[in-house]
């Protein structure tokens, strides 16, 4: 049966890969482990009151040494004055650099990308300030293309291959290379695969997304079909068999099945208590 760890470990596994390729494409490194300060500790699990949205920092530390993060923000909590006027942001999430929560001070960050959009920001407070990215999603901070509609077209299916990929704990590019496949054959537009296979490392589905989407495709033949196709080549993709994956599988057409029985909304409910017994 699927647990918990299961789905965060996955989870990890896609925010590490979309972050990690970002930067890289931005000449963007992690630097200063040694620097961190372990007052920023945040405890675990936060709960998250915005979007998943990846940035990196170049953050002075409390020790005054500067150090380079790679962080998924899912919690903002805004400092305000005596008079209730903002002037600074605590910002809570995964950082690569230590591969725990932290929480960071808007007002310590040098510089800041916006790795869903690439803009470069070098005032963060002002930034969080006029750009409420609570209310704001990923897909919401780009540009709309022929790329990012096939994407959203196909953003159901992504959801699972994406934790069906990730759930050994690593996301390979052979498994990318599948999910690309897969936009391509659900779409009769003329595509730039490059575009598309950075548009698919940028995602960040939660539990929340993988039981929406589960719902979603067992009420399509077409996209169920079409998803089953991809979701073989996918655990095909490494050239050998994961128990994860087999299991992620297994959890998949289990609901499949009970769609098809009318015992989904039961199963859904589980989903939404954490409860991942099949």
């Amino acid at each position: 049966m699927l647990n918990l760890q299961d789905f965060a470990r996955a989870r990890e596994a896609i925010f590490v890969n979309r972050t990690l390729s970002k930067m890289r494409s931005l000449d963007r490194a992690l630097v200063g482990a040694e620097a961190d300060d372990e007052n920023a500790m945040a405890p675990t699990p936060v709960d998250g009151n915005l979007p998943p949205a990846a940035f990196h920092f170049r953050y002075m530390s409390s020790s005054g040494q500067l150090t380079e993060r790679g962080v998924h923000v899912r919690h903002i909590e805004t400092i305000c004055d005596k008079v209730g006027d903002p002037i600074d942001y605590k910002l809570t999430g995964l950082c690569l650099l230590r591969r725990s929560q932290r929480s960071f001070k808007a007002s310590l960050i040098e510089e800041m990308i916006d790795l869903a959009t690439g803009e470069i920001v070098s005032d963060a407070v002002e930034y969080f300030k006029i750009n409420n990215i609570a209310n704001v999603s990923t897909s919401d901070r780009q540009e709309y293309t022929a790329e990012r509609s096939a994407i959203n077209r196909c953003r159901y299916e992504l959801t699972l291959l994406l934790f069906l990929g990730a759930s050994d704990g690593h996301l390979s590019e052979s498994e990318i290379d599948e999910m690309v496949k897969h936009v391509f054959n659900r779409t009769a537009d003329m595509l730039d695969e490059d575009v598309i296979r950075s548009a698919i490392k940028a995602l960040a589905p939660d539990e929340a997304s993988f039981a929406k989407a589960l719902a979603i495709i067992a009420d399509s033949t077409t996209a169920r079909r079409e998803f089953e196709r991809s979701m073989r080549r996918v655990i095909d993709a490494d050239k050998r068999l994961d128990q994860s994956e087999l299991l992620f599988a297994q959890h998949i057409l289990n609901f499949f099945a009970s769609y098809d029985q009318g015992q989904y909304q039961e199963y859904l409910q589980q989903v939404a208590r954490g409860d991942f017994a099949d």
